[in-house]
């Protein structure tokens, strides 16, 4: 359409100052003739369409939570408060319902073809969509701490030179730095227990 307009102008630039009304109602018609039709029709069509997925979105939703209900109680009430906020996910999740048996890392994470599922997996591990408030939040597990021990020196250094290993000599260097200074750090150790012989202290 543009390349037909600017020949026309073009068409009428070479008039120069002429004023040969002929062809300038020729050039008015022309213009005239390739106005965008149908350009409003089109846009107010793509505005029902949007407007009919959003319909279908919410249907999707409902028959999701009539169908699971017994599996997620209360679900109605829940996802309706995330339905807003889902609707501007709408693209991911036809995505989703189009590819999902494309690899099997979908049905490891227990995506099985339902809304429902498209929906955890979109909130909870792709995180496209916000978290859905009616799931379980995981947490992360509290671990029982170890019981304290007593801090104690040792004199010997037999299993500190079993920890360094063998085979380089970076490792003989330090073998034999430590058997050279042990009898130092044991010294060092028997004064710093004397002093501290009242404090209990925590084994590191």
């Amino acid at each position: 359409m543009l390349e037909v307009i600017m020949k026309r102008m073009d068409a009428l630039s070479k008039l120069g100052n002429t004023t040969d009304t002929h062809k300038l109602d020729e050039l008015s018609s022309a213009l005239d003739r390739i106005q965008p039709a149908g350009l409003v029709e089109r846009i107010q069509a793509i505005a029902q369409n949007m407007s009919d997925m959003a319909v279908r979105v919410e249907q999707i939703l409902q028959r999701s939570i009539a169908s699971n209900r017994g599996v997620f109680p209360d679900a109605r009430s829940r996802t309706q408060k995330t339905t807003r906020s889902f609707l501007s996910h709408t693209h991911t999740h036809l995505w989703m319902r189009a590819r999902w048996t494309s690899d099997p890392c979908y049905a490891f994470y227990g995506v099985d073809g339902s809304d429902c599922s498209f929906l955890i997996y979109l909130s909870e591990v792709e995180w496209f969509c916000p978290p859905l408030a009616w799931r379980n939040q995981t947490t992360t597990p509290t671990l029982t701490p170890l019981p304290k021990k007593q801090a104690v020196f040792h004199s010997d250094v037999g299993s500190l030179l079993e920890q360094v290993g063998t085979g380089k000599e970076s490792l003989s260097f330090m073998k034999r730095r430590i058997r050279r200074l042990a009898a130092q750090w044991a010294s060092a150790a028997r004064r710093l227990d004397d002093k501290l012989r009242s404090r209990w202290r925590e084994q590191k």
